[in-house]
């Protein structure tokens, strides 16, 4: 049976940005994505190869550009500052050094473990582009993690692909992201309501 890597991958992202930004950085939830997790976001995502002795597997991150900034702000220690909806180079260096950081991170951790079924294992980053969230395909492997920053919350996404979903069974049994019924009823009501509206002012 395989090694399962969740808490390893799952410590990884707190430990890395507690390292990066010296504050607290904790996972409150990890689901398997729900497409509405995507709507009205704009991303940066960035590929990791993770080239293991016997298995060559990517991990492909996108980070929203709200997360992003809040991450980014926090490195430069902002404190007044308006999230961005969208994702400069400032902000791109800074998360490609996030991503580095933690995949070199995971990259030890992992060695360190003398998986047999994996062997030793090395990293590099592939390509990094700004993707808009519809534009996003085959989510059916893609993880959300939501966590906080101290009081700020901030979202992180992870495609993980076929081959490596063994080595994390605790990520991959994920429910998907709930969403309550009544958001989905006002959703579904609001143009109503507004055409009501529209009929009753004329």
């Amino acid at each position: 049976m395989a090694t399962d890597l969740s808490k390893i991958i799952q410590e990884g992202l707190s430990s890395t940005l507690i390292g990066l930004l010296g504050k607290d950085a904790t996972i409150d939830e990890t689901t398997k994505v729900d497409p509405r997790d995507l709507d009205s976001y704009e991303f940066l995502q960035v590929t990791a190869e993770f080239n293991f002795a016997k298995l060559v597997t990517y991990f492909e991150f996108f980070i929203p550009a709200t997360s992003a900034s809040i991450i980014f702000n926090t490195m430069m220690s902002a404190t007044d500052y308006d999230v961005a909806s969208v994702i400069d180079d400032d902000t791109m260096d800074a998360m490609s050094e996030f991503i580095s950081n933690l995949s070199g991170g995971l990259v030890t951790t992992f060695n360190n473990e003398n998986l047999e079924e994996l062997g030793q294992v090395k990293f590099n980053l592939q390509n990094k582009h700004i993707i808009k969230g519809d534009a996003i395909e085959n989510i059916e492997s893609i993880y959300r993690f939501s966590m906080h920053i101290e009081d700020k919350n901030i979202l992180i996404f992870i495609r993980f692909d076929e081959p490596f979903l063994p080595h994390i069974q605790e990520i991959a049994n994920s429910q998907v992201t709930y969403y309550p019924p009544e958001q989905e009823k006002r959703a579904k009501a609001e143009p109503e309501e507004i055409e009501k509206q529209a009929i009753d002012n004329k």
